[in-house]
């Protein structure tokens, strides 16, 4: 009888321990499965989607990276092929867009190594990369990718296409910036989303170096 309940104190145990290891590494992580240095190191964020819509062009990756005020990318976008569209963004930005991703309830897959998007963008831009090359697609079809990269390591996630149009309307409350909203409301658009109000027209300026 006394066996029998060592045995079961024992399960007990057990059960308690796993339960506190995991409420530990969920802590850790946050309440989405974000881990914590994507809050606190200098990170990038890419988008990758293929919408399930009609198209006559190639939809390429959204990369949103950071830059100070003080410093000449702040502001700035450009094309690269394949890699996608570059915005840069201010560090207060990117900290909004991650505190927004993590708010989206979404599971991360986490790693120790960081993802290269390949090329950063420079000025002048780099030729195009001579073929074959390979455009960045969704790892599952149906879904959006999206990727933090930094030093610390990687997160990486599927949003299904039904919910990705609510989503960026959401992370876009984010960006402060003119010509980066511009940017990513007209690649809302290039993704099937409504965007009221957008004019593709009405393209702002970059900021002036260290003024905006």
């Amino acid at each position: 009888m006394s066996t029998i309940r060592i045995s079961k104190s024992l399960s007990l145990l057990f059960a308690f321990m796993l339960f506190e290891g995991a409420a530990q590494g969920q802590a850790a992580r946050g309440p989405a499965g974000l881990p914590k240095w994507a809050h606190e190191g200098n990170c990038a964020v890419r988008f990758v989607y293929n919408p399930p819509i009609p198209q006559d062009h190639v939809v390429i990756p959204l990369i949103l990276r950071q830059a100070p005020r003080q410093d000449s990318r702040y502001g700035t976008w450009s094309t690269l092929f394949p890699e996608g569209l570059t915005q840069w963004i201010s560090p207060r930005e990117m900290q909004s867009l991650v505190d927004r991703l993590e708010r989206l309830n979404l599971v991360w897959d986490v790693s120790p190594n960081p993802i290269s998007f390949s090329r950063e963008p420079i000025v002048p831009p780099p030729p195009p990369p001579m073929p074959p090359w390979k455009m960045a697609m969704p790892r599952r079809v149906g879904t959006m990718e999206i990727d933090i990269t930094s030093d610390a390591g990687s997160a990486v996630t599927d949003l299904p296409s039904d919910q990705v149009c609510s989503s960026m309307e959401r992370l876009d409350l984010a960006l402060h910036i003119p010509i980066a909203v511009y940017n990513f409301r007209g690649t809302r658009l290039v993704w099937g989303c409504k965007v009221p109000s957008f004019n593709l027209a009405n393209r702002p300026e970059p900021p002036k170096h260290g003024l905006n």
